[in-house]
């Protein structure tokens, strides 16, 4: 309701003073239309005043786009005019004040941006960041002192423009990628409305300022490219990661309807590996095959019963697909708990996979030539047509 009040008294506004005064006036009374005299520009002239001259020579002290005082101007009471922009002026520089220094404290917290992290810091209960409230003020003082806000003003309006672009497309993306923590509240909220306030916002920065419209885009451009190329340790939960869920996972359907072709064959790898950083080698021999182009599955059987193994099982889980992203391996880290590694084999041979993607090819590595032929253990094909498997005990994939 706030919203449709400000919109309806910005617009009752504009239509006011647009219907007082027109776009370019001299101020001189004498400018009147001369009779027989055609060369006549502007709406003033249907009033019986020529601007023309002044206009062309961008020489009009008047007027709606020369006089920024045509609002107190036109008002029946100017200092009431004054004292309104005051307030406005005051209630939006101390929410610009709190909610900028608290936005800021959340990045610095996060370290995205070098030789920030000193404006972290909170104090009290509840984490007040004193330090970029200093900071705030410290930035408003110096444009103030500069004096001359009509020439900064494009550059700020456009930054403002800019922030508003980007949450009216991060509401669209959200909705479009249908994250689950994204529920608006708004009755009337509409994500194709979103994206055309986003749309809007851009096409006015560029109408309003051309070379300031560029300036805020270089810089959100080079932000983004520097946090990309980072990749700091942080998880939001945003909706780029929602959206490329649902990528995956419509790809992933779509193969159940791909038939298989010799052409488009590709090894798909269940690599017995036990820890991948154990056998660095075995994991980069199948790599050399699978070129990241491949499924590839660090199977570990982890032998023992399944109350004792299993925190260890989600603890060890996470550091080892760290190691496989820090070594550029694009593969996957399946671990299983069983009783005997024969069993746990097994089951990494049935479970692994997703729709069209199954191994078809199980790896490892043994220690036959120092075995006896007594200790080997024959590993049943799966349903896909892996190859039997001969293991021996003398050298486990599991521990």
């Amino acid at each position: 309701m706030a919203i449709f009040w400000t919109t309806v008294s910005y617009l009752a506004i504009s239509a006011t003073i647009g219907s007082c005064v027109v776009r370019d006036a001299s101020g001189d009374l004498n400018d009147t239309v001369t009779l027989g005299l055609g060369a006549c520009e502007g709406l003033a002239c249907g009033y019986g005043w020529n601007f023309t001259e002044c206009a062309q020579q961008h020489s009009c002290r008047y007027g709606l786009i020369n006089y920024y005082q045509s609002m107190s101007m036109v008002s029946g009471f100017a200092p009431l005019i004054t004292a309104g922009i005051f307030g406005a002026t005051l209630s939006s520089a101390l929410a610009c004040l709190v909610s900028a220094a608290k936005v800021f404290q959340c990045l610095c917290e996060d370290h995205l941006y070098p030789l920030i992290g000193f404006f972290g810091k909170g104090y009290g209960k509840n984490k007040e960041p004193v330090r970029g409230y200093l900071l705030a003020y410290a930035i408003a003082v110096a444009f103030i002192i500069i004096a001359e806000l009509n020439t900064i003003a494009p550059i700020i309006s456009n930054f403002f423009l800019c922030s508003y672009a980007l949450i009216n497309f991060s509401c669209f993306h959200a909705s479009i990628t249908n994250s689950p923590g994204w529920r608006p509240s708004f009755r009337y909220y509409s994500k194709w409305a979103a994206l055309f306030g986003a749309v809007i916002s851009v096409v006015i920065m560029f109408l309003l300022t051309w070379w300031a419209a560029l300036i805020a885009i270089g810089v959100v451009l080079f932000l983004l490219l520097y946090v990309i190329y980072k990749k700091p340790e942080v998880n939001w939960g945003s909706s780029v990661q929602a959206g490329s869920y649902n990528l995956a996972l419509s790809y992933s359907v779509g193969l159940n309807e791909v038939e298989e072709h010799i052409k488009n064959y590709r090894p798909q790898c269940l690599v017995l590996t036990g820890p991948p950083n154990f056998r660095p080698a075995l994991v980069d021999f199948v790599g050399t095959f699978t070129r990241n182009l491949s499924l590839m599955i660090c199977g570990h059987v982890l032998i023992g019963p399944s109350k004792q193994r299993m925190p260890e099982l989600r603890a060890i889980a996470n550091g080892h697909t760290k190691w496989l992203n820090k070594r550029k391996i694009k593969a996957f880290y399946s671990d299983v708990i069983a009783e005997d590694l024969r069993s746990g084999v097994q089951i990494l041979m049935q479970v692994p996979g997703l729709g069209a993607s199954l191994q078809d090819s199980l790896l490892g590595t043994t220690a036959w030539k120092a075995g006896h032929p007594e200790g080997l253990v024959e590993v049943p094909c799966t349903a896909t047509g892996s190859p039997t498997f001969l293991a021996s005990p003398d050298r486990t994939w599991g521990n």
